[in-house]
């Protein structure tokens, strides 16, 4: 997904490779492709089965990529709630009906999510300068 998927001769292609790859989380630690994601589901002229939203449901549902603080993954995290709200509103806006699993299971991650951003932002306040970092100046005397 290297071109703008806001181009609309791209944009088949683009949810082509979607619907192949939204099950590898590990594009979804990547902004770039979390951003191109949200733009394919913010145009309404595209069109996704509903397998390919649960599909993106269930992946950004997952809060383990987010066990570290940085400010990469400061904005990370901002466009990864992002892009989960889009498929949300397309969700919503679309002929499913979530499960009671599934939605116990976004209710649970969105707790999760609210969390770690309660803990992102305290770790910003406090600054990323002060983390854990062992002194050996100690043994230099």
């Amino acid at each position: 997904m290297e071109g703008s998927p806001s181009q609309s001769g791209s944009s088949s292609s683009n949810i082509a490779v979607l619907n192949e790859n939204i099950k590898d989380l590990k594009n979804l630690t990547k902004p770039n492709y979390l951003h191109a994601l949200k733009l394919l589901f913010e145009n309404l002229q595209n069109e996704f089965s509903p397998q390919s939203l649960i599909n993106s449901l269930e992946a950004l549902i997952d809060p383990t990529p987010f066990n570290y603080y940085s400010k990469e993954s400061v904005i990370r995290l901002e466009l990864h709630l992002r892009t989960w709200v889009t498929i949300l509103e397309r969700i919503c806006f679309s002929p499913i009906v979530l499960s009671k699993e599934l939605r116990d299971n976004v209710y649970s991650s969105l707790a999760k999510f609210a969390e770690i951003h309660r803990k992102t932002t305290l770790v910003i306040e406090i600054g990323l300068d002060n983390s854990f970092r062992p002194n050996f100046n100690q043994f230099n005397h």
